[in-house]
């Protein structure tokens, strides 16, 4: 800091104010302004996690309403519930879109759909339900894709 010495005192305020001025820069531009574009990406992200809650939510009323009480039992020629579920899954168009079948105890089946039409999959559970066979439990996550879900489901017999 010898040269800064030998300036006069009027250039080393100057140079000192530049330092000042250069520092509260750099602070903006490396942690503040970094830090304020976050915040407005986290308050878009929040916003849209509000407007998909709101879609599942009622998609979840929708699937509710879809699913008559006391509908008739359609298996009657000894098929497990396990191979009803699948066919019917089959025969609805979401046979891609099974990832995963396993029994749930004796009256219960969870069902994973990855990448699912949403219509196709509410016209299967309607389905479904006129068998008998009706959501226990059903948690739906809105696919990028629109139109599109990815669903857990645990659907068993009406007791």
């Amino acid at each position: 800091m010898s040269w800064l010495q030998t300036l006069s005192a009027r250039e080393r305020q100057a140079v000192t104010g530049g330092a000042i001025l250069l520092i509260a820069m750099l602070l903006y531009l490396l942690a503040w302004e970094p830090l304020a574009e976050r915040e407005q990406q986290l308050t878009t992200r929040v916003e849209q996690q509000r407007i998909q809650l709101a879609w599942m939510t009622s998609a979840a009323a929708e699937a509710g309403a879809l699913t008559p009480r006391g509908a008739p039992s359609g298996n009657n020629d000894g098929t497990s519930l396990l191979s009803l579920i699948d066919r019917s899954a089959t025969e609805a168009g979401l046979g891609a879109a099974v990832r995963r079948l396993a029994p749930e105890g004796d009256r219960g089946v969870r069902v994973w759909l990855g990448d699912a039409p949403y219509q196709a999959t509410i016209r299967w559970l309607e389905s479904l339900g006129r068998t008998g066979i009706h959501p226990l439990n059903v948690q739906m996550e809105h696919h990028e894709t629109g139109g599109r879900i990815e669903a857990r489901l645990l659907l068993g017999r009406a007791t």
